[in-house]
């Protein structure tokens, strides 16, 4: 298999500086975070379900 590259590099920097959470809105990342970690570390007693297009497109499989 060969890749062939059809444009530069994505510069993450670049891509975050552009779009920087700021205020609010980057509160309410830092706390779902934050929700998320002890969800993960088993610290809060909810389940994390994770359903995207790919591992749902198969019904039966989900369910």
């Amino acid at each position: 298999m060969v890749f062939i590259t059809k444009s530069n590099k994505i510069d993450e920097q670049e891509i975050t500086s552009l779009y920087r959470l700021e205020g609010p809105a980057l509160e309410r990342k830092e706390a779902r975070d934050r929700e998320l970690e002890a969800i993960i570390k088993g610290e809060d007693q909810r389940i994390l379900l994770v359903i995207g297009p790919c591992s749902s497109d198969n019904e039966e499989a989900v369910m």
